[in-house]
């Protein structure tokens, strides 16, 4: 029996059960790209960039373009929640108790999933480049890193809080590579603290102000053409809390098994209920120019 359920036997009057504050479910999964697999490792294809060229004449022979190709890997990794119910319990209490460790369950395993994207939009990324022979699998494996250039310092912008210039300047960042803002979604992440921060800017317009707030209070979540997400999950990083804007095609989500939710008897131990959730996935960053960190004191 898990031992916090002795919580909930409490007098008849009390009817339900509050859940201690926590996000519910996985605010970040549907901002990456995700492929179904099956596999204990997985392998996402890159395809860089070529240029055309000038036709040498009439009848010219038809060039032939080769195209670059490397690849990100990514291992996989089972994540698991399980809790016991034993069968008094239910008796005891006047809640539906099986349901709520369902939902308690269902919200865990739902940060799991953010907290997996957060890390892979940061830590370096598992490389597969191309050697002799890459149609017989001739590949090196490196990792690649999140250059210095794509992390705001805490000093832009002229203080060490979430301001208008680092958004800015994150922006900036993103656009300099040619990132195709119509094609794809950007997103920020930012926590709480960092989005009232931005309501204490002295330098920004009254219609600036109007938008932030608006972003605060929950009544639009765009601004500056990014899509703001707000999570108290974010990394902190000696002195400064970690707030990252990246494009939707930044990270790659490989799921091998979705998320599996299992309320079952237990008749090794009493006939116990055993709420059960189970997925199977890894992350890895794709692109180090679509991820922008931005600096803030915690």
């Amino acid at each position: 029996m898990a031992i916090s359920v002795q919580n909930a036997h409490v007098e008849a009057y009390k009817r339900n059960v509050i859940h201690l504050a926590q996000q519910r479910g996985s605010r970040l999964r549907p901002t990456v790209v995700s492929e179904v697999v099956n596999a204990s490792v997985h392998n996402f294809e890159r395809i860089g960039t070529t240029s055309a060229v000038v036709k040498s004449g009439r009848n010219a022979t038809t060039p032939n373009i080769e195209v670059p190709h490397d690849r990100r890997q990514v291992g996989l990794t089972e994540y698991q929640w399980a809790s016991l119910i034993d069968r008094g319990d239910d008796i005891r209490t006047l809640i539906d108790i099986t349901g709520k460790y369902s939902v308690n369950g269902a919200m865990a395993m739902g940060r799991q999933w953010d907290d997996l994207i957060i890390a892979a939009l940061s830590a370096d990324a598992v490389t597969k480049v191309p050697t002799t022979n890459p149609a017989g699998g001739d590949y090196t494996l490196g990792t690649a890193s999140l250059p210095s250039t794509n992390i705001i310092a805490n000093t832009i912008g002229g203080n060490t809080t979430m301001n208008l210039g680092k958004l800015l300047a994150a922006k900036e960042q993103l656009l300099s590579s040619d990132v195709d803002e119509d094609y794809e979604k950007m997103y920020c992440l930012v926590t709480s603290k960092q989005l009232h921060e931005l309501l204490a800017v002295t330098e920004i317009t009254s219609s600036d102000y109007n938008s932030v707030k608006a972003l605060v209070n929950g009544e639009i979540n765009t601004y500056l053409g990014l899509n703001f997400i707000r999570t108290e999950r974010l990394e902190t990083r000696s002195a400064d809390t970690v707030g990252l804007v990246y494009c939707e095609s930044a990270v790659g989500l490989a799921i091998g098994e979705d998320m599996m939710a299992r309320v079952s008897e237990r008749f090794d131990l009493s006939y116990s209920d055993q709420v059960y959730f189970e997925f199977v996935a890894g992350a890895v960053r794709l692109e180090e120019e679509k991820v922008i960190e931005i600096l803030t004191v915690a």
